[in-house]
């Protein structure tokens, strides 16, 4: 499992909820919406179980102990469905919730940060950097409703 403390996670959030005319909850829902999408799209892909392996869950981490992940055969590479499934969770965010998003494919942490055999891949960092240029996005889609 990858596991990323945000403890220091700050973002200019006045100037997006400014943006977002002050619809928090909303502005909230689609910034994680937009995460998620974004996570799942850069998490490398093989034989597509990395990128269905990805779980949501509202206040408690979600159970990602083996054999709870999904079957590599009949997953679409995409991801789209991991998006989708993830999406209803976040869809649910109320604002003081806490939003937990986990991969809970055994190698996911390896992939992340890397062996002394494979370069890291920092799909989940790399997603973590890109948060204000989402959170900015995600603030202009909210004013647009």
């Amino acid at each position: 499992m990858i596991k990323v403390e945000v403890k220091n996670f700050n973002i200019a959030t006045d100037r997006y909820i400014r943006l977002a005319k002050g619809r928090l909850n909303a502005l909230a829902i689609t910034f994680i919406q937009d995460m998620n999408e974004e996570v799942v799209r850069n998490t490398p892909v093989d034989t597509g179980f990395l990128r269905a392996s990805w779980s949501a869950s509202i206040g408690t981490v979600a159970n990602t102990r083996a054999g709870t992940a999904p079957s590599a055969r009949g997953v679409s590479k995409d991801g789209m469905g991991t998006v989708s499934r993830m999406n209803l969770v976040g869809a649910r965010l109320r604002l003081g919730q806490t939003y937990y998003a986990t991969n809970g494919a055994a190698y996911a942490a390896h992939v992340e940060y890397g062996t002394s055999r494979m370069a890291p891949r920092a799909f989940v960092r790399g997603t973590l950097a890109r948060a204000p240029a989402i959170a900015e996005a995600a603030a202009r889609k909210v004013a647009a409703l």
